[in-house]
């Protein structure tokens, strides 16, 4: 479970101080308690400099914390942009997102205890679609250099330092990558032959040799949310995954929201402005009655269309509680979360679960919970259900 982002590494020790030692006596009070970090671009810098790592080291260990994974999709805060496609940037065409990338690296190799030899740094997925050209071949080549650059990186620190650090590209609505196909269709046509020969001309190596240095350090963050948004199911994403040979580097537990849209105005009405009050909704995808699908890069846009008669269903964007099979009146799609858990104790693919929550908001019979309670909540959810 990843603590709140800020923009500094100031709030993020504070974040660490105030909420964590509570959810820790909770869930784990005997033993230390696994965390992911998320990191903005000033704090991944400020970590860098002079001893603040070692004192960072020196802080979760007093907390009773150790981090085993890093969130690098967002360089900024993750909310409060101008724009949301602005979560995109830098993307994988700047060099800014790979001196970023380069930052979060080191020091998860630095953070990691040292029995745990493997982690993995999530990252946007390329960029966001409406701001590429996608037919432009030199652009698939930017982005194809750019990953390559980060594994020939990561492959030094690997022989440096013995740790295994992967690159975790999180498939999600309105990215260049936005599905699995769409991440698998990226290995194929681009990494794994394209990018195999930079690498292999870079190092000096062997073609295959690049081919295995990719796999092993370029992976896929799996978002359940995201994997529901899309309309996947979990089991097609993981085979199509395996089926090019893509590791799950980690999976991002999240939670959205369903909704069937009733055939009657006045329900179609009553569901919007249910959906407008909840807040932090992005994009919308909608399944229409003959089984084609339409998508809204925001919650606004899906409104003021949301008396379509072909309208069957929505699923939205926006990370809620995972114990939540509703918010408010709305469904969840904690059914895709589940069907995941059940695909990865039958497959043994994941190592590192991430809890992805930005909703904190959850009123139990008139009071509102705090968030130390619905982080302990949260985490004892998925250790319940792991273990079922």
């Amino acid at each position: 479970m990843t603590p709140r982002p800020g923009a500094s590494l100031d709030e993020v020790e504070q974040e660490l101080r105030g909420r964590w030692p509570e959810v820790k006596s909770q869930i784990s009070p005997d033993a230390p308690l696994g965390v992911g970090l998320t990191l903005s671009g000033v704090a991944s810098e400020e970590m860098l400099e002079g001893d603040r790592l070692d004192r960072f080291r020196d802080l979760l260990e007093s907390l009773g914390l150790y981090v085993v994974t890093i969130n690098g999709f967002a360089f900024g805060p993750l909310h409060g942009h101008a724009g949301e496609d602005n979560i995109f940037l830098p993307d994988w065409q700047d060099e800014e997102r790979l001196g970023y990338s380069f930052r979060l690296s080191t020091i998860l190799s630095r953070l990691l205890p040292d029995e745990i030899v493997e982690g993995g740094i999530s990252t946007c997925p390329l960029g966001h679609r409406g701001s590429t050209d996608l037919g432009m071949p030199a652009n698939w080549m930017v982005f194809t250099l750019n990953v390559v650059r980060v594994v020939q990186h990561l492959a030094r620190l690997r022989e440096q330092t013995g740790k295994l650090i992967h690159l975790d590209l999180e498939p999600a609505p309105d990215g260049v990558l936005s599905n699995a196909e769409e991440l698998a269709v990226f290995f194929e046509r681009w990494l794994l032959t394209q990018g195999a020969a930079m690498l292999a001309d870079r190092a000096g190596n062997d073609p295959a040799l690049a081919r295995e240095q990719i796999l092993d350090h370029v992976r896929v963050c799996f978002d359940t949310c995201h994997v529901a948004v899309a309309y996947e199911t979990p089991q097609d994403a993981l085979n199509r995954y395996a089926e090019v040979g893509i590791k799950v580097g980690k999976v991002h537990v999240s939670n959205g929201l369903e909704v069937s849209l009733p055939e009657d105005e006045v329900g179609r009405k009553r569901i919007s402005n249910e959906a407008e009050s909840l807040g932090g909704i992005r994009q919308v995808a909608q399944r229409n009655r003959d089984g084609s699908m339409t998508g809204y890069p925001d919650l606004p846009e899906a409104l003021a269309n949301v008396r379509d008669p072909e309208a069957a269903e929505w699923r939205m964007h926006v990370h809620v509680p995972l114990f939540l099979d509703r918010y408010e009146s709305i469904m969840t799609t904690q059914e895709t979360v589940l069907a995941t858990l059940a695909q990865l104790r039958d497959r043994d693919i994941a190592s590192c679960l991430e809890i992805e929550t930005h909703v904190r908001k959850v009123t139990l019979d008139g009071d509102e919970l705090p968030i130390e309670t619905l982080m302990t909540r949260e985490l004892q959810w998925v250790l319940d259900h792991v273990d079922a």
